[in-house]
């Protein structure tokens, strides 16, 4: 399963979805929440939790390990290439 494809609520502490956990990841470090691909690995561990809620908290979204489809869709959303895009101020 793949993040465009989440359909209710997952929780992230039970989460054992390989695939889905490495997508979720692989965003998180485009987004620079996680620090690289080193913590790119399909398991949910301390540094997936801890970004993800940093994430969630960053984006006013509620329920620091819930990830439902208004969550997926808004890390969908900053992680499209034009979004990754530098832009200077």
């Amino acid at each position: 399963m793949k993040l465009k494809e989440i359909e209710g609520l997952i929780d992230l502490e039970t989460l054992k979805d390989s695939e889905l956990i490495t997508d979720l990841q692989q965003r998180l470090v485009w987004a620079r929440y996680l620090s690289g691909d080193y913590d790119i690995d399909g398991i949910i561990g301390k540094n997936t939790l801890a970004a993800f809620a940093r994430f969630k908290k960053d984006r006013w979204l509620e329920y620091p390990y819930l990830l439902g489809k208004s969550t997926a869709a808004e890390l969908l959303e900053i992680t499209k290439p034009a979004s990754l895009i530098f832009q200077p101020t």
